[in-house]
């Protein structure tokens, strides 16, 4: 049955390249490697597409007709003028070697490769008036008549068609014609497909299918019960083809998007702008591991789930308002929404607004519809905001206005009754055989009416916005007083079914069963966990011809009769857009219509997804802050440096870190194509996280400040239905930093020490200028003392008092007078005291060198100071040196330590003893008194 009605949608998605990568054109061709990674042929380059990321490897002088993959995984595409590899590198990404540019240059002007095809390990790569034939590494050509615009591998061979030739097929390095292949010497072929009979359907451009048989080289129609089939394509111009899972096919036109067929040539369904198709202009066909069909159109690409089980109408097709009850009549199917009532009918199917004045009747909303069948008769009913209205396939006929109907009720048990709910009140009307008997309204014992279901035991279940739920008898409702029984309940009830022998209570808060001994409802324990725990919103609940009940809500869920679960919430995770189900029309075919927030959908039960039966988490790539980025999402293509391995999940790194580069970002994906924003990851990396990570959506993950040592990542992907895809890793080296080596160390303590013995030596001659200039200045200050000392000393001898030494600081005056002596003895002691001045600090100065620096023998200066101080030589040499410690004790701060030395004492303790005999204090008490006159 042909789905593909005027203003249908199926379940296409549609990706802009100008806002993924920037590439503005045309997409001409699809390959997908074995690890899942989707390569498309551009205007300006290739485009990659792994699930996560879109990347762009331009070509600088080539657009990219066509791409093929060889059994050794390689890639190999073909442009204008050039053809060849693409290898990944692993810090460009991916390059372009071409094989064209060692071509001799009469060669190398032959235009577009528009396509390259496979027969074993020989690749074909076709031009126009040239094959170029790749054999291993042996690259040769052969010259052959217009060929545009495919060439295409059946049969077990290559084919081409030439002009003026027709089907020619490579055999011994030369082509030969196809048995009945001149029928095509005129036309272009854009698509060929080898049946499992032998014959070949052969697609052209103006004249669409074609069957030949090469056994008898006749040419036959190859859907002679579908005329129409080739009348269309023609149409459309056929520029490719792909053969889908499951043997039915798809076609790629220039102006009428891409027919899907039945291996009968039934159109089974059309893809195009009207359905969803981002363009008209088909250029490619591919089909991925997933069973998704990818079009490559003139501005972007398209794919479609050709297994999906969905078809959409929606505001775009027609239907314009959330659609609220569904139902069949007379084989067409109706909608309420809350802008009118809407018709499909006829095949294909087409939404259209009923007509017949019924636009001027339910211009409003519509809010419930049944199919009521009693006495022979069926008739659609409608409850809008103006009243009930019947519906007999000709004209609506009003059968009580005046006020807004939210719900119809066919009562089950009485068919003959049907109930009709108001905002505040109830309908109650009875079919007489030829028309709708209104019987009573029943008023003031509920207000907001929502929704009502009855059960086996002759009970009807309102439920209303004041009371909660309420109970009432039918037969009281139908035949006597109106008695209700409110039951408290905190939410609003949204629908009622008998299920297993139970009455099912859907409201906002989820799935509810009651209980007749406490009088009090539950959750319901019929279903799984999911169902119990949840407290989501179940719009509705509806129970199919197999007696399995459909729960409807922000999630759809199918559950048999024994309570397991048919289908979840996975198999509608194909509907990208948030979608609410309303309500359920289940149709003896096992389709069934739902309603919502999005429009309607048309679910097969017949058609299963596919999905892959395994899938490959890939590391895309390792940046280490943006100034190095190592591509790995391609191992196949992988240049790694000997030694390492080229495996995805097992490879091996190197990375240098230093002060500007302390992060290493790491991006992955998983190639799955459905819902890939809902595609979570899982990952761990060893040496720095402790467990594996929430699931999460993040794409990349940054490492920050990772110490030195050996780390091991790992992540893995799951898809929108849970499948968890092959984990892959990347092991990498984070070597110590060449400033914190041995070497460097080593280097440090030697700059270390050097910079301490340079800082040692500077304060050293600083310390040793400084100490110099404070012994000149002592030394000054003791050659002025020490001179007024000795005058003083001789002065005070008590054996000298006739023998004066005139003091030459002091002034003139009477009391210098008693200074004066004989000019020898004056001569005499000033030597001896330069002497002592000179020498004074030297703790070795003895009176040997004393009195050999006097220039006289040891007795001769004896007798020379006993007669001019009364002191023995060592007595005399010892006074001055204690005479000058205590005048430096008095006048400076210096340390007691240092004056002995200064002063030519061997150690602060014989000094302190030799000074304490003399004066009567130690140093330390000495140094608070008065300077000694």
């Amino acid at each position: 049955e042909a789905l593909s009605g005027q203003g249908a949608k199926y379940i296409i998605h549609n990706y802009d390249l100008i806002k993924e990568i920037n590439l503005n054109g045309s997409t001409w061709s699809m390959i997908q490697d074995s690890n899942g990674i989707l390569y498309f042929g551009a205007d300006f380059g290739i485009a990659t597409y792994n699930g996560s990321y879109w990347e762009l490897a331009s070509h600088e002088q080539s657009i990219v007709r066509s791409l093929q993959m060889d059994s050794h995984q390689r890639i190999f595409y073909g442009g204008f003028d050039d053809f060849g590899m693409l290898e990944k590198d692993i810090s460009r990404g991916l390059i372009f070697k071409s094989l064209a540019q060692n071509l001799p240059d009469s060669l190398k002007n032959f235009g577009d490769i528009w396509s390259i095809s496979k027969v074993g390990e020989t690749l074909f790569f076709q031009a126009k008036t040239r094959i170029f034939i790749l054999e291993g590494a042996q690259l040769r050509s052969l010259l052959v008549r217009d060929c545009y615009h495919r060439g295409f591998t059946a049969c077990g061979t290559f084919i081409i068609n030439q002009a003026g030739i027709g089907l020619s097929r490579y055999e011994g390095d030369r082509f030969i014609p196809v048995p009945g292949g001149e029928f095509f010497k005129d036309q272009i072929i854009s698509c060929l497909f080898e049946r499992p009979d032998r014959k070949v359907l052969i697609g052209t451009r103006y004249q669409g299918l074609f069957l030949l048989d090469p056994a008898t080289s006749r040419i036959e129609d190859p859907f002679p019960g579908n005329p129409t089939t080739n009348r269309e394509l023609s149409r459309s111009k056929i520029y490719h083809g792909e053969r889908l899972p499951g043997g039915n096919l798809a076609v790629a036109t220039l102006i009428g998007g891409t027919y899907i067929l039945s291996p009968e040539g039934k159109i089974l369904k059309i893809l195009n702008r009207d359905h969803g198709l981002r363009d008209n202009v088909n250029y490619f066909l591919g089909v991925s591991s997933d069973a998704n069909l990818w079009i490559c159109t003139s501005n972007g690409i398209s794919t479609f789930n050709s297994n999906s089980p969905f078809i959409l109408w929606d505001y775009t097709a027609g239907i314009d308002g959330v659609v609220l009850d569904i139902a069949e009549y007379q084989d067409n199917i109706y909608a309420a929404t809350l802008t009118g009532l809407y018709e499909i009918s006829g095949s294909p199917y087409a939404w259209q607004l009923l007509q017949r004045g019924v636009r001027s009747i339910l211009n409003t909303e519509t809010w419930s519809l049944i199919n009521f069948n009693a006495n022979g008769r069926n008739l659609l009913l409608a409850g809008s905001g103006n009243g009930l209205y019947q519906y007999d396939g000709s004209e609506p006929t009003l059968i009580k206005g005046g006020g807004l109907v939210l719900k119809l009720k066919h009562l089950v048990s009485n068919p003959e009754y049907l109930l009709a709910l108001h905002a505040d009140n109830l309908d109650i009307f009875r079919w007489g055989g030829n028309s709708f008997e209104f019987l009573r309204n029943v008023r003031d014992l509920y207000t907001g009416l929502r929704t009502a279901g009855e059960d086996q035991e002759g009970n009807l279940w309102v439920g209303t916005r004041n009371l909660g739920i309420v109970r009432i008898p039918l037969d009281d409702l139908l035949f006597g007083d109106a008695k209700s029984e409110a039951i408290t309940h905190d939410s609003i009830l949204t629908d009622v079914i008998e299920f297993s022998g139970q009455v099912l209570f859907s409201n906002s808060k989820g799935l509810f069963t009651y209980h007749n001994i406490d009088r009090s409802f539950k959750k319901c324990q019929l279903f799984g966990a999911d169902i119990i725990s949840s407290r989501r919103m179940i719009s509705t609940l509806s129970k199919d011809s197999r007696g399995n009940v459909w729960i409807g809500g922000e999630n759809i869920l199918m559950a048999r009769p024994d309570g397991s679960f048919a289908l979840d919430k996975l198999n509608f995770r194909q509907l990208k857009d948030v979608f609410s189900a309303f309500v359920f029309l289940h149709t003896p075919d096992q389709k069934t219509w739902i309603g919502g927030n999005n429009g309607v959908y048309l679910f097969d039960s017949r058609v299963s997804l596919t999905i892959p039966a395994t899938l490959k988490t890939l590391i895309n790539r390792i940046e280490v802050l943006q100034d190095t980025t190592l591509f790995l999402n391609a191992p196949s293509l992988l240049q790694l440096e000997p030694g390492r391995s080229k495996a995805n999940s097992q490879v091996e790194l190197v990375i240098d870190l230093n002060r500007r580069n302390s992060q290493v970002i790491i991006s992955f994906s998983l190639p799955f194509f459905e819902n890939e924003q809902e595609t979570l990851y899982s990952y761990k990396l060893d040496g720095y996280d402790k467990n594996w990570s929430e699931w999460t959506a993040v794409r990349q993950v940054t490492f920050s400040n990772l110490k030195a040592g050996d780390y091991h990542f790992q992540v893995h992907g799951k898809n929108v239905y849970n499948q968890v895809g092959e984990p892959a890793e990347v092991r990498f080296t984070v070597p110590v930093p060449w400033y914190r080596t041995h070497k460097m160390v080593l280097a440090y303590l030697l700059v270390f020490a050097c910079v301490v013995y340079l800082v040692a030596s500077y304060f050293s001659r600083v310390s040793i200028r400084k100490h110099l200039r404070i012994e000149d200045i002592i030394r000054k200050r003791i050659q002025e003392s020490n001179r007024a000392y000795i005058i003083d000393l001789l002065n005070e001898h008590p054996g000298h008092s006739s023998s004066r030494v005139e003091n030459q600081d002091r002034p003139a005056g009477p009391e210098s007078a008693r200074f004066r002596t004989e000019g020898q003895d004056h001569e005499f002691l000033s030597k001896a005291l330069k002497i002592l001045e000179a020498n004074i600090s030297n703790p070795g100065y003895t009176a040997g060198l004393f009195c050999k620096d006097l220039g006289m023998s040891q007795a001769k200066a004896y007798r020379k100071l006993i007669s001019s101080t009364g002191m023995s030589i060592n007595h005399f040499i010892r006074n001055i040196r204690l005479k000058k410690a205590a005048q430096l004790l008095i006048e400076t701060d210096l340390p007691i330590s240092e004056i002995a030395y200064l002063t030519g004492f061997s150690s602060p303790g014989y000094f302190s003893k030799c000074f304490t005999a003399d004066f009567g204090k130690t140093p330390r008490d000495f140094g608070h008194r008065k300077p000694v006159s």
